[in-house]
């Protein structure tokens, strides 16, 4: 059995960090400054991002209602774009579920008792870097419910990473071998970023060196 309890001191000390402003917002970026919001749920952090920096910002938001919402949250703004597909390894079609008592969804659901379940596009990040035409990106976000194993090792081995100044990642624990994934992630990744802060399965940073 999972504890989901494992990041519960973690959470308390983010908290008492004010780590959503202190770290989450603070990064030397500017009016030409790109970033991925990949898991953009609502649009908050892309809305913090953009008038914070005037940065622009691609958001990746795979299920309808929430990449509805956020492009009409920011319609008629052409420095914030919505994507309706999610960011992944490999592009692909995917079943997302909703547990109940949540709106945040999972490809992982686990044992919960599902309310709800949808179809998503999922894009291969290396088709996502060529179709944007992006030759670098300043900040890339990643929130999305323990795909992001599969997304950093993509990138890793495609050498997309260090074509990112910083990622901020947010962990969730979704088999018994999540902390091992993370780790091994991590070694490979303190090659050419370093971690600039970390609090274990809420939210840590790797800067490009």
């Amino acid at each position: 059995m999972i504890n989901k309890d494992h990041n519960s001191k973690t959470v308390d000390q983010w908290f008492k960090d004010n780590g959503d402003v202190v770290h989450r917002l603070n990064y030397p970026l500017n009016q030409d400054s790109v970033v991925f919001d990949i898991g953009g749920y609502q649009g908050n952090f892309a809305d913090q991002i953009h008038n914070k920096f005037n940065a622009t910002v691609h958001v990746f938001e795979p299920m309808k209602q929430f990449s509805d919402y956020i492009g009409s949250r920011f319609a008629g703004n052409d420095k914030v774009l919505v994507y309706p597909v999610g960011v992944g390894a490999e592009t692909k079609d995917l079943t997302i579920y909703v547990p109940n008592g949540q709106d945040e969804a999972t490809l992982h659901p686990g044992e919960s008792s599902i309310a709800r379940e949808e179809e998503i596009l999922v894009v291969d990040v290396v088709e996502v870097f060529e179709k944007i035409k992006v030759d670098h990106v300043d900040l890339m976000k990643l929130n999305i419910e323990g795909a992001e194993f599969d997304l950093l090792e993509r990138l890793l081995d495609t050498g997309l990473h260090k074509k990112v100044t910083d990622i901020q990642i947010q962990y969730h624990i979704i088999d018994e071998d999540s902390e091992a994934k993370r780790d091994s992630i991590s070694e490979r990744l303190s090659e050419t970023h370093e971690c600039t802060w970390n609090y274990p399965w809420v939210w840590e940073n790797w800067k490009l060196k």
